[in-house]
C-alpha cells in the first residue's frame, strides 16, 4: 500500500508541474497559420512556427528591435523564410515569459513592418493580422491563428504521470484479485 501511496504522490506532483506556468527565461515555440482573406491569394493558407528565448525580455514591456526570433520556418507564396531571412519588429511577454504580442515579417525595422513591394509579408499576432504582397499582384490581407507548442519536458511529465497511474491501477487490480481469491 505504501508503494501505491508513493505513486499517487508522484502522479500528483507531476500533475502540478504540468499545469504550473513555465519559468521565465525559457525558450518558447509557437505554431501559426495564416489565411489570406483578400487580395490575389484569397483563400491561400500556410502554417509555420517560430521560437524565441525570453531570458532577455522584460515582462509586460514591448521590445522594439530585430533579431528576437531564435527560429522561424514559414513558407508563403512559394518562398520559405527562416530567422535569418525574416526579421521582427517588436515582442512583448507576460510575467511567465509567454508571448503577449509580436510582429515579424521580411521588411521590418524597430519602428514596425511594411509591405511595400512584391514578395513581402508581415504578421502581427496580438491583433491576428497578416499582410502580404505576392510577387505579382496587389497587397492582400488575412488572419493569423497561433498556439504555443508544449516543450519536451511537458511530454516527459505527462509520460511519467501516465506510467505512475498505470502502476497504481495494476497494483489495485492485483490486490483486489488476491482478496477475492482469484
Amino acid at each position: 500500500m505504501r508503494i501505491a501511496n508513493y505513486l499517487i504522490g508522484a502522479l500528483a506532483a507531476s500533475s502540478i508541474l504540468l499545469i504550473a506556468p513555465t519559468a521565465a527565461g525559457a525558450p518558447f515555440t509557437y505554431e501559426f497559420t495564416v489565411t489570406a482573406t483578400s487580395g490575389p491569394l484569397t483563400g491561400a493558407s500556410s502554417t509555420g512556427f517560430f521560437s524565441y528565448d525570453s531570458s532577455g525580455l522584460t515582462p509586460n514591456v514591448f521590445i522594439f528591435e530585430t533579431g528576437l526570433l531564435t527560429a522561424l520556418n514559414f513558407t508563403w507564396d512559394g518562398v520559405t523564410y527562416n530567422a535569418t531571412t525574416a526579421n521582427d519588429a517588436f515582442i512583448a511577454v507576460d510575467s511567465t515569459g509567454a508571448l503577449s504580442s509580436i510582429m515579424f515579417g521580411d521588411n521590418c525595422t524597430s519602428s514596425g513592418c511594411n509591405v511595400t513591394g512584391p514578395g513581402q509579408w508581415s504578421v502581427v499576432l496580438n491583433i491576428s493580422d497578416f499582410a502580404y504582397q505576392p510577387s505579382v499582384g496587389v497587397e492582400g490581407f488575412g488572419t493569423v491563428t497561433y498556439a504555443q507548442v508544449p516543450e519536451p519536458a511537458t511530454f516527459t511529465l505527462l509520460a511519467l504521470g501516465g506510467s505512475c497511474l498505470a502502476a497504481v491501477v495494476a497494483r489495485r487490480a492485483r490486490f483486489t484479485g488476491e482478496l477475492s481469491g482469484r
